[in-house]
């Protein structure tokens, strides 16, 4: 006869405690084999998740996002100092002081492969079957299909950066922007701008690009390094999303640090929530048209169109990661 169960399976490995939560209905008793085998089967579906950062950034939370239902626990010994979505199924992980990163399989609620590698990681983005690392005055490229890395030393730090087939685009702290081709890092093209501090850059439609600024955001023609528009953000935005080729989120300092949304061409951002605990490199995370952040160290997840709150996830979360290519 069939049985509702909830199965919670610990498992060991010299770095990590990995403690799988999954309820569903079987017909028997399943071993550790067959409970993976089981798994791979139920998320063989179109599921979509989340990943959290937690308890002072040495344990990670995945949820799925249909009911936003606690999927599976990894504790790691040490700090998590990067963390990234490589597809809507593997997670990539890199703790302090280790020269390799592990891939977390999530269907098969395992880590699935361990990669050597020769840069820090701190700051991670993927493109294609790239993996870019980003931190002071260093640009990384790991491609994880032949596992070459590229690496090379920039003049200036990167602030915030955004890929896209095989173009990347960092912000630099002299306030300029530079292109580069992600599979050989060629600087192809910069822009200089006259604000000194840029705290992010992203896509936006066409040869356009949106960028955060201390004193608010534009969007730029990178073809013929001329400004578009300002968009309507008067204060400081310390950090921007895009969620469509025409909408953007930033956050804002408006008195208190705000997330607020923008659509191309509107006379004004919207203010959507206030988050007080904000996580240093992912303020926040977009999922579908959902803005996921930190409020009194829980997970709200919210509407971006109609800024209603959908759920809350309890817990002492710092940084919240999705899948959003």
């Amino acid at each position: 006869m069939n049985r509702q169960v909830e199965h919670r399976g610990r498992y060991h490995s010299p770095f990590e405690l990995v403690e799988l939560l999954c309820t569903s209905t079987y017909h028997s008793t399943l071993s550790t084999e067959d409970l993976h085998v089981f798994l791979q089967k139920q998320f063989n579906t179109k599921r979509s998740f989340i990943a959290a950062l937690l308890n002072n950034y040495t344990e990670v939370q995945v949820f799925q996002t249909e009911t936003w239902q606690l999927l599976q626990t990894i504790k790691f010994e040490k700090r998590v100092d990067a963390v990234q979505f490589i597809n809507p199924r593997e997670i990539v992980f890199s703790q302090r002081g280790e020269d390799t990163i592990d891939i977390w399989n999530i269907p098969q609620a395992r880590f699935s492969k361990k990669i050597q590698v020769q840069m820090t990681c701190s700051h991670l983005l993927v493109a294609n079957n790239f993996l870019i690392n980003h931190g002071n005055r260093q640009l990384d490229v790991l491609n994880l299909i032949t596992l070459k890395e590229i690496t090379i030393k920039t003049v200036n730090s990167v602030f915030g950066a955004c890929a896209r087939g095989n173009e990347l685009i960092t912000a630099m702290d002299d306030g300029s922007i530079v292109m580069w081709k992600i599979d050989t890092l060629e600087r192809i093209g910069s822009i200089k701008f006259n604000d000194s501090k840029l705290n992010g850059v992203d896509f936006w439609y066409g040869t356009n690009v949106i960028v955060a600024t201390g004193t608010g955001a534009q969007v730029w023609d990178t073809a013929t390094s001329s400004i578009v528009c300002d968009v309507p953000i008067t204060n400081q935005a310390l950090y921007l999303q895009r969620y469509t080729s025409t909408k953007a989120l930033f956050l804002e300092w408006r008195d208190k640090m705000t997330i607020v949304y923008w659509e191309d061409s509107a006379k004004e951002a919207i203010p959507i929530v206030v988050p007080t605990d904000v996580g240093f490199y992912n303020p926040f995370a977009i999922f579908k048209n959902y803005v996921l952040c930190t409020q009194e160290r829980n997970i709200r997840v919210i509407n971006i169109d109609t800024g209603i709150q959908l759920a809350t996830i309890t817990g002492d979360f710092n940084e919240i990661y999705s899948w959003s290519q």
